[in-house]
């Protein structure tokens, strides 16, 4: 499982998306280390990965005016 990351700083859909990842891994506690929750993992890295890219492109923009 990926660390620990605040609910309050990604947006609502990768909220849930980590939310359901947790419980997943909470519920499978032994499941867990034979990739049971790994397509949510993909999916939580993926989200995280998009909203970085966003919040890059908006920065440089946002630089790019100055």
């Amino acid at each position: 499982m990926c660390p620990e990351r605040s609910p309050h700083l990604p947006t609502e859909a990768c909220s849930t998306l980590i939310n359901m990842s947790k419980e997943c891994h909470k519920n499978h506690s032994v499941l867990k280390f034979f990739g049971h929750c790994q397509d949510l993992e993909e999916e939580v890295s993926k989200c995280l990965k998009d909203e970085d890219v966003e919040k890059r492109t908006r920065s440089r923009e946002h630089g790019n005016m100055m």
